[in-house]
């Protein structure tokens, strides 16, 4: 579990990471699933290094990665920072390509609606060699709306991975008045003040995805799997909220996959025995998303 000054260090910057919270034996078996998932994902083919390569689903897939979702070590702390009756969103596996421009998680309209992301790095990560850059604070109003330019050069990226356009991105433009011959807040990307979270294999972070992050530097092929999770909605505005997002999450992964699934979430894993998996996906179950 959090202690109160780690529950205080979430709420106030946005974030928190778990130094070697896995041994070295458990990263060597996780790391080991996750290259077979990845290697089977591109049914023969090598990585080409040109584009990053996201497999969705993959720990609701796989048996062994299950386990993490319930573990106590993840389980825990989720339950005391979105309340017990959180529910499960989604997993992807990566491997990076470039850097990841400035942005924050989801839609606009999310605010509010809290969702934290898990992630586990499988290679060591430094400031200049891909690791998470966050803005400490930048989830929480008025500050966040002040960063909301950021997202121009993450909608620039989006573009030429075929997942927006360029008269969404003229539409930005327009209405943030961004002069494109002009440096945002009067630097460059990788000058924006921030914190590097250096990790190494076996620390966690965990990060709520309204909290603007990036990263910088990394080589072509570099590891990281996240788990995203959200707090159980209460309101028809919460329902909604997820519904969007969630059409957010499926268009994303049938841009992004290397192979189509008809299925969003893997049917073993929303029809689990574990109570604790069963918890997390009863609301989704309830709304339709199988």
């Amino acid at each position: 579990m959090f202690s109160p000054e780690q529950l205080s260090h979430f709420e106030t910057f946005g974030y928190v990471v778990r130094r070697q919270l896995f041994s070295p034996a458990e990263m060597a078996e996780i790391t080991a699933e996750f290259d077979t998932t990845v290697e089977a994902e591109r049914q023969g083919e090598t990585f080409a290094g040109e584009i990053r390569q996201a497999v969705s689903g993959w720990v609701e897939r796989s048996p062994r990665m299950r386990q993490l979702v319930e573990d106590d070590r993840i389980y825990e702390p989720l339950a005391q920072l979105l309340g017990p009756d959180f529910i499960w969103r989604a997993s992807d596996g990566n491997l990076y390509v470039g850097d990841t421009a400035w942005h924050r998680d989801g839609a606009d309209v999310e605010v509010g609606f809290t969702r934290i992301k898990v992630v586990f790095y499988l290679d060591p990560v430094g400031r200049d060699t891909g690791c998470l850059r966050v803005i400490p604070g930048s989830h929480r109003p008025p500050f966040h709306d002040e960063l909301r330019k950021l997202n121009y050069w993450r909608k620039k990226q989006v573009i030429e991975e075929g997942r927006s356009t360029q008269a969404e991105l003229d539409q930005f433009i327009k209405e943030m008045n961004i002069s494109e011959d002009e440096p945002l807040f009067g630097v460059g990307s990788e000058d924006v003040p921030a914190v590097p979270l250096e990790s190494e294999p076996g620390d966690v972070v965990f990060f709520t995805q309204y909290l603007y992050h990036s990263s910088f530097g990394g080589r072509t092929g570099r590891r990281m799997f996240s788990m995203s999770f959200a707090v159980n909605p209460s309101t028809d505005e919460q329902v909604e909220l997820l519904c969007q997002h969630q059409e957010i999450m499926d268009r994303s992964r049938r841009v992004t996959e290397h192979t189509q699934r008809d299925q969003f979430y893997d049917p073993a894993f929303l029809h689990s025995d574990r109570p604790r998996i069963q918890g997390m996906v009863a609301k989704l179950i309830e709304l339709g998303f199988e």
